[in-house]
């Protein structure tokens, strides 16, 4: 039982401090082609995600096209270069971030969390009786809506995944690959 608990707890060590150096790489430098989401403030108040077309000795361009199928959706149609592609002036970038891929992990807590509270917001708030209701009977019905509405949730999350990004650090160096 001793060997086996020391072996548990050296591959912990190890699985924790391969994530611990994973966590403290370098961030990436911004290469054409990859999927990047910009803080701009002369282009509005959201994000611009897409991934990254050209670059300029002063301007950054994004081709803002989604690409990808999810599921059963189809992104919509594709629109005209002119919508399409967005130039953003280098001084004008408040934070750039380069994608990292999907994170399932991280889809399935945020989808548990999100399942949940509503789950038991659902099901509390159908729990209380037409008459007199009282917080006690909502209160009865928030246990099994969150037993019920965090595994969906979870599940649904892990389907879609969660997006990861790394922040890249300002002024940054482009690589025209």
């Amino acid at each position: 039982m001793g060997c086996r608990l020391r072996q548990l707890i050296a591959a912990t060590v190890i699985v924790g401090s391969s994530s611990a150096l994973r966590a403290q790489e370098p961030a990436k430098t911004p290469e054409v082609g990859q999927r990047i989401r910009i803080i701009a403030p002369s282009h509005g108040r959201d994000r611009i995600i897409g991934v990254l077309d050209s670059l300029r000795d002063s301007a950054v361009v994004v081709d803002t096209a989604q690409r990808e199928r999810r599921w059963f959706f189809d992104p919509g149609p594709i629109l005209t270069d002119s919508y399409r592609r967005v130039s953003i002036p280098l001084r004008d970038i408040r934070s750039l971030e380069v994608s990292r891929g999907r994170s399932r992990a991280k889809g399935a807590f945020r989808g548990a969390v999100i399942g949940g509270v509503f789950g038991a917001l659902t099901w509390g708030l159908a729990n209380t009786p037409q008459f007199n209701p009282g917080f006690k009977d909502f209160k009865n019905g928030i246990g099994p809506g969150l037993a019920i509405g965090a595994p969906l949730g979870a599940t649904f999350g892990y389907l879609w995944g969660r997006e990861k990004w790394r922040t890249v650090p300002l002024p940054f160096r482009l690589s025209r690959r």
